[in-house]
C-alpha cells in the first residue's frame, strides 16, 4: 500500500515538472506579444517638416567645380534669386532641396551633371514692433511668424492701463493698412480668427 502511495506520488511530481515549462513558455510568449505591441504603438514619430525658403533668407550656393557659379544670394521681395546662366528662378515657397534640383535642371542645359547644393545661411527674422501700454514695448524677432497674442507675450503683456483693444499697422504694397481686434474676445476663444499671424514690419499698438 505504502509503494503504491509513494508511486502516485512520483508521478505527480512527474506531470508537475512536465507542465512548468508549458506555462512557463506561455507566459513568455504573452509578454513578448504585449510588449511588442505596446512598444510599436508607443513609438516616436521622427517625421520632420522640410524648411521652406522665404522672403530675405540668405541662401549659400554652390555648383561643384564651377566656383564662378557659386555665390551667396538673398531671396529678393519678388520672392526670386539670381544665378549666372539661371537668370532669375523662384526661390521663395520651395524647400532647398527643391531649389536645388530647379537649379540643376536650368544649369544642365550648360553643364553635363550639374551637381548643386543648397544652403540656407541666415533665415529670415520676422520683426515685430509692439509698443503702447504693455509693459515691455520693443522691436520683436521670430524665425516663424507670431499672432498679435504672441506679440503681445513677448512684450510682458498689458499693463494696468490698457483698454480691451488692439490696433495693427501693416504695410500693404507701399500703403499702411489698419485693423483692430479685441483682445477680449480673441483670449476668450470668441474670435480667434482675429488672432491671425502678423507680417514682418507690422505695429501692434496697445492703445
Amino acid at each position: 500500500m505504502a509503494d503504491r502511495r509513494c508511486e502516485e506520488r512520483r508521478m505527480d511530481m512527474k506531470k508537475g515538472f512536465l507542465r512548468r515549462p508549458l506555462v512557463l513558455l506561455g507566459l513568455a510568449t504573452s509578454l513578448i506579444l504585449c510588449f511588442g505591441v505596446s512598444g510599436e504603438e508607443k513609438m516616436p514619430s521622427t517625421e520632420k517638416r522640410e524648411y521652406v525658403i522665404s522672403v530675405e533668407d540668405i541662401l549659400e550656393v554652390h555648383v561643384w567645380k564651377e566656383p564662378e557659379l557659386s555665390r551667396e544670394v538673398t531671396v529678393r521681395e519678388d520672392g526670386k534669386i539670381s544665378l549666372p546662366l539661371v537668370d532669375d528662378i523662384q526661390a521663395d515657397g520651395r524647400t532647398p532641396v527643391e531649389l536645388k534640383k530647379a537649379i540643376a535642371e536650368k544649369l544642365s542645359e550648360f553643364l553635363v551633371h550639374p551637381q548643386v547644393s543648397v544652403i540656407v545661411k541666415s533665415p529670415r527674422k520676422y520683426k515685430v514692433y509692439v509698443t503702447g501700454n504693455v509693459n515691455k514695448p520693443g522691436i520683436y524677432e521670430s524665425l516663424t511668424p507670431i499672432t498679435p497674442l504672441q506679440a503681445i507675450a513677448m512684450a510682458g503683456g498689458l499693463n494696468e492701463w490698457a483698454s480691451s483693444k488692439l490696433i495693427i499697422l501693416s504695410q500693404e504694397k507701399g500703403e499702411q493698412t489698419r485693423r483692430v481686434i479685441n483682445y477680449k474676445e480673441v483670449i476668450s476663444g470668441e474670435s480667434l480668427d482675429q488672432n491671425r499671424p502678423l507680417k514682418s514690419g507690422d505695429t501692434v499698438i496697445a492703445p
